[in-house]
């Protein structure tokens, strides 16, 4: 039974390193502007999470829209058209933003880890997207967080190859909430906040 394990460790370990990076460092710090809303995902690390879950990377997508991948301690800003949003997080569960934007500001969301079981075995990653607001219990403890991520910028042509091949189970899961299958939480286009 362990030799199994080994092996498909192993294994697993060859097709992970053989993919395409998705996101790369960036020393750019984005701005709101009166075009655009400025978002910031910030993927604060976990210390029991990532040693339960493997520090399973999340995906975030606008929609059906791949706009990023992160692990613990991670962050990256995304530029997004002013009005209503569904952001879509997948790791090992489907967790789900509304947001309404208003352009020239800035919005934070923090992916909150929990670890979580598979039905048949193994460990997952579940994902929360939490607002960051004025009055958030967790918009203090963001400041300290966004100095510890390191920022991310995503990699194009490899994030939309990626894509293509999870379009689908997005957009079935966006049908699903539009059918009133699923909970989202809620960010207000009122709930910009400050610069990090």
């Amino acid at each position: 039974m362990l030799k199994k394990v080994v092996i498909l460790s192993i294994l697993a370990l060859v097709l992970f390193s053989c993919s395409a990076p998705l996101m790369m460092k960036t020393e750019e710090d984005m701005s709101a502007d009166e075009q655009f809303a400025l978002i910031t995902f910030m993927r604060p690390g976990s210390g029991l999470t990532s040693f339960v879950s493997g520090d399973q990377p999340a995906e975030v997508w606008d929609g059906d829209n791949l706009i990023g991948v992160l692990r613990g301690d991670q962050s990256f800003q995304y530029k997004a058209k002013p009005g209503k949003h569904l952001f879509v997080s997948r790791a090992g569960n489907w967790g789900l933003l509304e947001a309404e934007l208003d352009a020239g500001k800035h919005y934070g969301v923090l992916m909150k880890s929990a670890p979580g079981w598979k039905p048949f075995g193994g460990n997952k990653t579940n994902i929360i997207l939490i607002p960051l607001t004025k009055d958030s219990e967790w918009i203090e403890k963001s400041q300290e967080w966004h100095k510890k991520c390191v920022a991310l910028e995503p990699i194009e042509d490899n994030l939309a190859n990626y894509e293509k091949k999870f379009k689908k189970r997005v957009q079935d899961t966006i049908a699903k909430y539009d059918n009133g299958t699923g909970e989202a939480m809620f960010l207000e286009a009122t709930d910009s906040i400050n610069e990090f």
